[in-house]
Parts: structure tokens; C-alpha cells; sequence
């Protein structure tokens, strides 16, 4: 069950409240999500998941 929402640009936050974990779900591509114990630890996951992946040339 899922209880309530949080809405920002990129991502929103949902309660899990039968596992009890939050769900940090990007909203440009709503299957890509993350859970955590914690709101920011979800978000901070998300935000590793979603960005731009830089590598060193030369």
C-alpha cells in the first residue's frame, strides 16, 4: 500500500507503508524508482541512477 505523494520537477516520493520504505520514482521515466528507509537516502539513490554518466578521455 502506498500512502500519499510528493511532488517535485524531476521526481516524486511515495510511502510503501507495508514495507515501510520511501519511493523515489523519476517522473521521466516512472519505471525507474528507488526505496529506502529514509527520503533523502531514496532521492540520493534515484539521483545517482538518472545522472549523466561522465568519463574521462584522453
Amino acid at each position: 500500500m502506498n500512502f500519499g505523494s510528493y511532488n517535485k520537477k524531476w521526481y516524486s516520493i511515495e510511502l510503501n507503508t507495508e514495507k515501510q520504505l520511501f519511493i523515489a520514482r523519476s517522473k521521466e521515466r516512472p519505471d525507474l524508482f528507488t526505496e529506502d528507509i529514509t527520503i533523502q537516502k531514496a532521492i540520493a539513490k534515484l539521483e545517482r541512477l538518472v545522472a549523466p554518466k561522465t568519463h574521462a578521455v584522453g
